[in-house]
């Protein structure tokens, strides 16, 4: 089965753009003073490292799946190895 790697790619944009969105959405409410809930793993990260956190930790994870991409389309130029 071929590698599929357009699909880490958009995984990882989809990282990015929910990075993006978490980030407005908590900086929003922030301003506004309103309550807000949250996935608890969100509401962790939250705590801990503030919105920035989350948008990194989102980044983070977008990071990986655009490696993981690379590393696909690098092994696809490689020629198989015979055993």
């Amino acid at each position: 089965m071929p590698d599929k790697w357009w699909k880490n790619l958009l995984f990882g944009l989809g990282f990015v753009a929910g990075g993006i969105f978490l980030f407005d959405y908590i900086d929003g409410k922030e301003q506004s003073g309103e309550g807000f809930r949250m996935n608890w793993i969100m509401v962790l990260i939250y705590d801990a490292l503030g919105k920035w956190g989350v948008l990194g930790v989102c980044l983070l994870i977008a990071v990986v799946f655009f490696g993981y991409m690379v590393a696909q389309l690098a092994r696809r130029g490689r020629p198989a190895e015979n055993a």
